[in-house]
């Protein structure tokens, strides 16, 4: 089938690998080539499978899927015509539809199906991004407020590049109070969180029980005979994780590591504390298999079966990456005059 994505203008290039590592995630082969905004894929999914990777994006407009312009048959009444530029015309659109339906109507407001015409293409919208979906959980709106925390549509990004499905463990080490789990656990991933700061986790909790997650605080990983979506492990310092979490448990990890002067880091500095932190990752995080491809092994695109981990940072920062890590994307966001935040996407090897 073709599925046609409208990408994010603000960073089209992230949007299109935000995409491609959720087909990633379900195991979906595809093939894409992006013109614009737009993003042409095709690929064996059907549109559950690709409504189900839309809703939980952070860069997407809207997806719709190619149709027969020939039969409109697939048409539900009340319908309603969009257009994005080109030939066909929407009134021209509309009246084919019409003349094509038994019991025809159009409702603007409340459609059962929207036609969406890109260029020469007709298609049917399945999935469209609501208004302020993020709204409510913005930095400023959390009951515990930090100057360095997280806005929901990166923490949601970042969760996304690490290709952790629903019910599978993701982990953020440096969880603050708790940006990257509140998405996380929404998106239906088990969710730890974890600092050396005592302060952020019983912010992190307060700000997980107000969107109603709430989150059991222990010493040590586990989610056994708990109905808790989020665990919070106390004052785990991120250069020893393999002393709170067993070895090869994590499904993926996602995280904004902190970066200022005035931050606890548990490291001598902050290179210091990014490389260590890498290393003692590296034993925690998994190495199974996955679906993860975009094409055949022999493939210079096939990306191997172990697992991702995830880093967001300021780009001041510097630190070499330990050779047992593969880099597999690197991508920057623009902040201000002053900042650029880096993402850098590691698979463990």
């Amino acid at each position: 089938m073709k599925y046609i994505f409208r990408l994010s203008g603000e960073d089209l290039k992230l949007a299109k690998t935000e995409v491609q590592a959720l087909f990633e995630t379900y195991g979906l082969g595809f093939k894409a080539r992006r013109s614009k905004d737009l993003l042409f894929v095709e690929s064996k999914a059907i549109e559950k499978q690709i409504s189900k990777l839309c809703k939980r994006s952070a860069l997407l407009h809207w997806c719709s899927v190619v149709k027969d312009s020939s039969d409109f048959s697939w048409v539900r009444s009340p319908f309603m015509v969009r257009i994005k530029k080109g030939e066909k015309t929407e009134k021209k659109v509309a009246s084919q539809i019409w003349r094509g339906l038994k019991k025809p109507s159009v409702d603007l407001e409340n459609p059962k199906t929207t036609v969406y015409v890109v260029g020469n293409q007709i298609t049917k919208l399945i999935w469209e991004k609501k208004k302020n979906r993020f709204n409510g959980r913005q930095p400023k709106q959390k009951p515990v407020f930090h100057p360095t925390s997280l806005k929901p549509k990166w923490a949601r990004l970042i969760i996304n590049l690490s290709r952790c499905k629903e019910s599978c463990v993701l982990l953020d080490p440096f969880c603050g109070t708790g940006s990257v789990l509140i998405e996380a656990a929404i998106i239906g991933c088990k969710a730890i969180g974890s600092d050396l700061d005592k302060r952020m986790i019983k912010g992190a909790k307060k700000n997980l029980k107000h969107y109603g997650l709430h989150a059991k605080v222990q010493s040590k990983q586990s989610f056994a005979g708990s109905h808790h979506k989020v665990v919070l492990v106390k004052q785990a310092n991120a250069l020893e994780l393999e002393k709170h979490y067993k070895k090869n448990s994590i499904d993926a990890i996602a995280t904004d590591p902190p970066y200022g002067r005035s931050s606890r880091i548990g490291a001598k500095n902050i290179r210091e504390l990014y490389e260590g932190f890498l290393k003692s990752a590296h034993k925690v995080l998994k190495t199974k298999k996955s679906k993860a491809f975009l094409g055949p092994k022999n493939s210079k695109n096939f990306l191997g079966k172990n697992k991702y981990c995830v880093l967001l940072y300021p780009h001041y920062v510097k630190f070499a990456i330990p050779k047992k890590w593969k880099v597999v994307d690197r991508a920057s966001i623009y902040v201000h005059g002053g900042l650029t935040r880096k993402i850098l996407v590691l698979r463990k090897v």
